[in-house]
Parts: C-alpha cells; structure tokens; sequence
C-alpha cells in the first residue's frame, strides 16, 4: 500500500456532525472503581466493533484492533491514570467508530527518523472530528497507522483539543479546522495545519495574502 495523501470530499463550507457523547464517565482521583468501569466500557466497545470502519469522507476504511485497545488503555509507559487528558480521551475512544466515520481527513505523515527503516510501517494518517463532550465541545484528533503487510488501518490514538462553545449539532468543515495542531517527533514540534492545508476534491482556493 502506497504512502498517498487522501482527498476528502467534504468542501470548506460543508458541515461536519458534532459526535455527542451523553454517557461521559466522571474519574476523580484515585477513584478505582470509576477508572475501572470506563476501561470495562471502553474494552466492551473495542471488542463489539471489530470489523472495518469507513470514513465517510475520503471513502477510506480503518480497523480497531487490540492493538487500539492497548494503545488506549497505556499511551505511554509512565503516566497519570487519573489526569483530564487521560479520562478525556478514554471517554471519547468509547465513541472511536462514529468519530472515524465522520472525521475529515488531515494529512498523512511519514515515520519519525527512528522508525523509517521499520518496512512494514509505512506512516501515520490523521483525522479530525467535533465533539460534544462533558458540556464542552472539542476537536478529536484520530491517529491510524497505515502498514505494508495489510491493506488496513489500526486506530491507534485519541487526542483533544478544546474548542469555543457551539450552538449546533454541526459545525463548518473551515472553523473545524482551523489551527489544528500535529506533533512532529523529528523536530520536536507542533506542525500548524489551516484551511489552506485542507485537501479536497473539486475546490480551488484563491488566497490574498495583502
């Protein structure tokens, strides 16, 4: 499989759907049995969506797998299990197939330095998706590893950024992705992403930069 950007068919000024999540489970610190109970979910959930998942938008299909499972549930070998971000994203992977569904796609990135010698990783694709989430709203950054060996995608990673209050259950493809931020391992930076990044069939963009 060929390390190709996507195009989204989705224009700047189409709307994308706000994923609501009603059942957000509150973990407070050293609350065990909360942090239990929202892992338990989450597995449920994992294990009950197994098969191929298709973004509307690019036609492009992913799969969760155990590995999203373990990547999830232990992002990093040390790490907070009672902080926001933790809880956040644990919350939002409980909804990982509506928000892949209805994702935009970004842009496709190739492995950092370290790993670009590993043949059968051919890079990372990332999404975006609009929550509504624990009263606030927010961007959904989807990670999806792409392979040589498989002609699907793994689901790796769920990150938030918030956003302003919204008063609709959809919002601009344009607002959407405004500012969008991605880490860049090699430089040890956050790659900037605007509307003039966004990668779409059948729209030309005139910019006036005066």
């Amino acid at each position: 499989m060929s390390l190709e950007k996507l195009r989204n068919d989705l224009k700047l000024n189409d709307y994308v759907r706000i994923v609501k999540i009603n059942n957000y489970i509150k973990v407070l610190n050293y609350q065990k049995k909360n942090l239990e109970t929202l892992r338990n979910n989450f597995k449920q959930y994992i294990n009950q969506n197994r098969q191929l998942i298709l973004n509307k938008s690019t036609l492009y299909s992913a799969k969760i797998t155990s590995k999203t499972l373990n990547k999830i549930i232990y992002p990093a070998p040390y790490f907070n299990h009672y902080s926001t971000d933790y809880i956040d994203n644990l919350n939002a992977a409980c909804h990982l197939k509506e928000l892949f569904e209805n994702a935009v796609y970004v842009d496709t990135i190739k492995p950092m330095k370290k790993k670009k010698y590993n043949y059968n990783e051919l890079g990372y694709l990332h999404f975006v998706c609009p929550i509504l989430m624990n009263n606030k709203y927010y961007k959904a950054l989807i990670t999806v590893k792409e392979k040589v060996a498989s002609k699907i995608l793994y689901i790796v990673s769920v990150e938030l950024f918030e956003i302003k209050q919204l008063n609709s259950d959809k919002i601009l493809v344009k607002d959407l992705f405004k500012n969008i931020k991605l880490w860049n391992y090699d430089d040890e930076n956050y790659d900037i992403y605007n509307n003039r990044d966004y990668i779409c069939d059948g729209e030309v963009l005139i910019w006036n930069f005066f």
